[in-house]
Order: C-alpha cells, then structure tokens, then sequence
C-alpha cells in the first residue's frame, strides 16, 4: 500500500473510534439520565434525552454493534452544542489513546556463522501481561543426527561380524 491509502485508512480509523468513544459518552449520559431521573426536584425532566434513551439499543438489549450511519441516533436527544461537545471530547480521548500506544516494535535475532550474517526482524503485537514464547530449531548442515550416527554403527558393526564369520568359515573349510 501506498502512503495516500495508509493515511486515508488512519484517518477513517480515527474517524470510527471518535464515534465509537462519542456513542459510548452518549449512551452513558442517556444511562445515568434514565436511572437517576425520578420525578426529583435537582433534575429537569429532559423528554429527548429521555426517548432517545429509551430507543438506545445499548442500553435497552445490550448490543453494542452499530453501523457508522447509526451513530446520528445514538446522539439523539442531545442538543447541537452537546453533540459538538461529545464529539470534541470524543476526539480528545481518541488523540490521547493514540498518543499512549507505544510504537511497533520488532524482534532482531542476530546469528554469525563464518563471516556470513543472518538477520531476521519481524514486528509483532502480543498482549501486554502475555509472556512471549519462541522456539527456534536449527541445524547445521552437514551435521549428522544421532539416529544417523548410531545406524551408521550398526552397520559397520554388522559388516564386521559378518567378516569375522566369513574368515571363520574359510579357516573351517582348510582345516
């Protein structure tokens, strides 16, 4: 991918998680309105907030999947100046997640072998309180396993009794 589609997919991804936090702030409102309001003198009954609480799927089913285009409904019930509000806060919540996430890092291994250098690097992300856990199996080549070796023993062996017994035989066959 080039740099123009990277930066447009960071910006619509900015965009997604300023209206994810922005229906989340919503509906909290909407929440502590509707569980806080009882008809109490402190509260000025808000019939939008209200509704738009009631209608709220959130709140009202538990589902928290919505579409980009939903987002307008979620923020009903709040007037302009709140949704600016919402929606700069939103912003800011988002600016600063950004700004705590620390960069990629990658893993460098780093193996010498008579003068020619191999390097591997590969960025990974892994969660935070995980441990990490590598296994790495190499072999030489031209080294022998001890399988292998340990056929390639019989075998002599073998040959060698059979050698033995065959001189044996001749020796038998003169007498």
């Amino acid at each position: 991918l080039d740099a123009a589609t990277n930066e447009d997919m960071r910006v619509q991804r900015n965009e997604l998680e300023r209206q994810q936090v922005a229906v989340g702030l919503a509906t909290r409102q909407q929440r502590v309105y509707r569980d806080n309001w009882k008809g109490e003198s402190g509260y000025s009954k808000n019939k939008q907030l209200e509704e738009a609480a009631f209608n709220n799927p959130i709140i009202s089913s538990g589902e928290v999947n919505f579409l980009p285009q939903q987002v307008d409904q979620f923020m009903a019930g709040n007037s302009r100046e709140e949704k600016k509000v919402l929606n700069r806060l939103a912003s800011r919540l988002v600016g600063h997640k950004r700004s705590a996430e620390s960069a990629p890092q990658t893993i460098s291994v780093t193996k010498i072998e008579e003068g020619r250098l191999y390097q591997f690097s590969r960025s990974v992300q892994v969660s935070e309180d995980a441990p990490l856990k590598l296994q790495l199996q190499f072999d030489r080549p031209g080294e022998t396993s001890m399988a292998r070796t340990f056929v390639a023993i019989l075998i002599i062996i073998g040959i060698a009794i059979l050698m033995v017994l065959g001189l044996r035989q001749k020796s038998i066959k003169r007498a």
